[in-house]
Formats: C-alpha cells, sequence, structure tokens
C-alpha cells in the first residue's frame, strides 16, 4: 500500500510541470493523443491552440528569471480559468504551452485562444513590462486526429502571429 502511493507520487511529479502545476510536454502528450484516438473513432472535432509569449527572453534577460516565471505562471492562471473540465493543457517547454479542445470547432477555438490572449495582456504585468501572447490554432478537420500533424499546422499559425507583430492569435491553413 505505501509502495503504490510511492509509485503514484513518483508517476505525478514526473508528469507534472514544477513551476507551473499543470501538465509537462510527457503528460500532454499522453493525454492528448489517447483523447485524440476517442474523439476520432466518435468523428468529433478537436482543436489545437499553440501558444506562445512573446519577448520571453528579453523579460528573462532584463528583469531575471523570477519575473519570467512569474509571466508564466500568470499565464497559466488565465489559461486555467478559460478552459473546461475535459480540455487538455500541458506546459510543452520553455514559454510554449498547448490546449488540446475535444468537441470545437476552429472558430470556437479561435473565440477562446482570443478571451485568452486579450486576457493575459489586459491583466498581467511583471517587472512593469506588459506581456502578451502569440497562438496558433489548427483544427483535427484540417490536420487529421495525430499530434504532429496538429502541433506543425499549429505551430505554422502561431508563426504567422509572430510574424504579423505579436499578440495575436492566427488560425492556420494547411498548405
Amino acid at each position: 500500500m505505501v509502495q503504490q502511493r510511492t509509485e503514484r507520487r513518483y508517476r505525478q511529479a514526473s508528469l507534472t510541470d514544477s513551476l507551473t502545476g499543470i501538465g509537462n510536454r510527457r503528460s500532454f502528450v499522453e493525454d492528448s493523443e489517447n483523447m485524440l484516438r476517442h474523439c476520432q473513432v466518435q468523428h468529433r472535432p478537436v482543436t489545437l491552440l499553440l501558444c506562445d509569449m512573446d519577448n520571453f527572453k528579453q523579460l528573462n534577460d532584463r528583469h531575471g528569471h523570477q519575473s519570467g516565471d512569474h509571466a508564466l505562471v500568470a499565464f497559466c492562471d488565465v489559461t486555467i480559468m478559460r478552459l473546461r473540465k475535459g480540455d487538455i493543457f500541458g506546459r510543452l517547454g520553455g514559454e510554449e504551452f498547448a490546449c488540446l479542445l475535444p468537441d470545437t470547432t476552429t472558430e470556437a477555438a479561435y473565440q477562446m485562444a482570443e478571451r485568452i490572449r486579450k486576457e493575459f495582456a489586459s491583466c498581467s504585468r511583471v517587472a512593469g513590462v506588459s506581456l502578451s501572447i502569440s497562438i496558433g490554432v489548427a483544427s483535427s478537420a484540417e490536420a487529421g486526429y495525430v499530434l504532429d500533424s496538429l502541433i506543425a499546422l499549429a505551430d505554422k499559425g502561431l508563426y504567422e502571429a509572430k510574424g504579423l507583430g505579436k499578440n495575436r492569435s492566427v488560425i492556420s491553413q494547411p498548405i
């Protein structure tokens, strides 16, 4: 019994980002792949939001890593308040996060991305610096139910958002 609890605690720790308390990359990938298989069988739409904090390196360089940590936690707090039960949220690494939204059309996901983006920009200041986030949106309708394909397509939208001046959400279209 004690050994089972210990193993459970270690497993949970291995799946949790220690700074933000949300799922880490491993957790996000495992949960998302399970969700995608389930949604594919049931022909349910799934949309991915790929989020990247704007000017994060400059924040860390100018104000220190503690300020960067505060910014990451603030983004997670805003995002968690907007997500629904059943949505999957994880930190992929650094200042990059992803949300997998089952039963969500591209337009509904875009609206959610915009709510997250606007709320984060309006309420988040760290070390006197206004913070913003860029978000790429990709749907199973365009990318299928393969996580790597969804991430690649959302990444295309994310880089388009960055190229258009940051602090925006872009729905990515397949090439």
